[in-house]
């Protein structure tokens, strides 16, 4: 699917003076899944799983602020406490007050500040399911200092990196795939027209803010998903080259996660390299 094609598919609202940009795929009576992307990716990550999971589900994937077709703020950065309100916003906008949540690295930590903000101002949104994808809570549950430290510079590097051209977007992506001939060129180059469009590369400068940020609210984070009576699951692609920053045994009592779903021959990107697995997974246990 290119560019133009799945702009076509998006919808806007404004919200909090920003612009925001997104798939629902409506009927209201269904279940809903509400998915959050990761920092420097988008909504059409999920784009190969959409049509079978609207079958059974409602599907919102909101663009974040400074990603994808949604605003993109250059000259300062967007905290995670703005994303979190920016959703909450969103969601009562579509009606929407009973959920469960897909979320994939920084996305989960915008889903712990949304966590957060819901149980501060006991606002009466229920969720249902969480289901965690490669990366998720990697610094928050990584209470090791100099790992945090460690990891932080890794991803702000190959953030910078990747944003400074299409080749070097293109290399890093598909080395997080266990069979990179499971992304087409033209996906790829839907991806970084995500990234560039609205002058989105800007936001790259602030890579290093958001890994500040997780750090600092690691503590208030984790009382929150320590409280959470949400039953929490991994779905983790079996090739993982960030492993050494995770311990998963650790990360699973942590968060009480119920069940772990691991997807063989499977690199980062789940939704892209094995949709139907990915999707049956969600089924077999929202049902």
């Amino acid at each position: 699917m290119n560019f133009l094609n799945w702009s076509n598919q998006h919808q806007k609202k404004s919200i909090l003076g920003q612009q925001i940009s997104y798939i629902d795929t409506g009927e209201s009576d269904k279940d809903t899944l509400l998915i959050i992307h990761g920092y420097g990716s988008s909504s059409y990550d999920y784009h190969k799983i959409i049509n079978d999971l609207k079958e059974n589900y409602r599907v919102i994937i909101p663009d974040l602020v400074g990603f994808g077709l949604s605003s993109k703020p250059t000259n300062f950065y967007f905290s995670m406490v703005n994303q979190a309100e920016i959703l909450i916003n969103l969601l009562v906008d579509l009606k929407v007050d009973n959920l469960s949540i897909i979320t994939q690295g920084f996305g989960s930590s915008v889903m712990c500040e949304f966590l957060n903000v819901i149980e501060t101002n006991s606002l009466t949104i229920d969720i249902k399911n969480i289901f965690l994808l490669n990366v998720s809570l990697y610094l928050e549950v990584n209470l090791n200092p100099e790992k945090q430290e460690e990891f932080s510079k890794l991803a702000s590097s190959i953030f910078l990196k990747m944003s400074s051209s299409y080749g070097l977007f293109k290399k890093y992506l598909l080395q997080h795939f266990f069979d990179p001939t499971l992304i087409s060129e033209s996906e790829l180059k839907a991806s970084w027209e995500l990234l560039k469009n609205n002058d989105g590369l800007k936001t790259f400068n602030f890579a290093s803010y958001w890994s500040l940020e997780i750090q600092n609210s690691t503590l208030r984070w984790l009382k929150v998903l320590k409280n959470l009576k949400t039953s929490t699951y991994f779905i983790l692609g079996d090739t993982n080259e960030y492993s050494e920053y995770s311990n998963i045994e650790d990360t699973k009592k942590l968060l009480q996660i119920k069940e772990t779903h691991i997807i063989r021959d499977c690199g980062y990107f789940v939704s892209l390299e094995k949709p139907k697995e990915f999707v049956e997974i969600i089924k077999k246990i929202i049902e």
